[in-house]
């Protein structure tokens, strides 16, 4: 269960890695110690609370949304966010009381990527001249990249369907498999597609895995989060911005 305004993706783990069929965590991810703000300065953030029923399920991942700054709690021992913008612990153990808070910047400063990240984060496939000619006509008219990123995400939703259980898809050319042909899936393949097509638009992304919170109950502030509520979306980066969350999967998750 989780309270706090404003809610939006909670955020497991990042895939970034591709290699023609499957995405995978990125081997080099590193941590970084959560600076925590003085104690007069935590109302200018988002305060959230979190209860968990079972931590056997979170691994050492705490779920959290948007950018957290700082992360208190008695179940868990040095949580540090990754470079995948994760939260991950040494050791987590069950209490009588497993909750913990955390506070997130709504305005985050734009984290920088190198030129070599860049590289790494718009690895893809060589596009064929079809799906190319495709690209080129969806975001035809954008005024910048990521004006482009939004037409490309407008465009899956509209015109794609959400379906659990689609058949599977060809694994020699998945991709065009799935735009052209198929044209319905869960939201791994909307998230896998999207950040393809960006990256082929020379637009760095990742894929987003973790859970969209569940509507608030009509007696408090607080919402379930539950299995059914996992979810995949797309991160794109852009020099103006950094990371921001895009969302291609008909429905939707949480969040704008």
């Amino acid at each position: 269960q989780i309270e706090g305004k404003a809610l939006r993706y909670l955020k497991c783990m990042a895939l970034s890695q591709f290699d023609g069929k499957e995405w995978r965590i990125d081997e080099r991810v590193g941590l970084r110690r959560l600076l925590r703000p003085p104690e007069g300065e935590l109302p200018n953030y988002q305060h959230r609370r979190v209860r968990v029923k079972n931590v056997a399920f979170l691994g050492r991942v705490l779920p959290t949304d948007g950018t957290p700054v700082a992360i208190a709690g008695r179940f868990f021992q040095k949580p540090m966010m990754n470079t995948q913008g994760a939260v991950e612990c040494l050791s987590v153990w069950n209490t009588v009381n497993n909750q913990y808070e955390y506070w997130t910047d709504p305005k985050p400063d734009a984290e920088p990527l190198t030129a070599p990240l860049i590289r790494y984060y718009t690895q893809h496939p060589k596009a064929s001249e079809r799906l190319s000619t495709w690209l080129e006509q969806i975001t035809s008219g954008a005024t910048n990249q990521l004006d482009a990123a939004h037409r490309l995400e407008t465009h899956l939703r509209r015109n794609y369907t959400y379906r659990i259980g689609a058949p599977a898809l060809n694994r020699l050319n998945t991709l065009e498999d799935f735009l052209f042909e198929k044209k319905e899936g869960h939201c791994e393949r909307f998230a896998s597609a999207l950040a393809l097509l960006l990256r082929m638009h020379n637009i760095p992304s990742r894929i987003g895995i973790g859970y969209v919170p569940g509507p608030q109950s009509r007696f408090s502030d607080w919402r379930q989060v539950r299995f059914k509520d996992a979810h995949a979306w797309t991160e794109a980066w852009f020099p103006e911005t950094g990371w921001i969350t895009l969302d291609a999967t008909p429905g939707g998750g949480g969040g704008e």
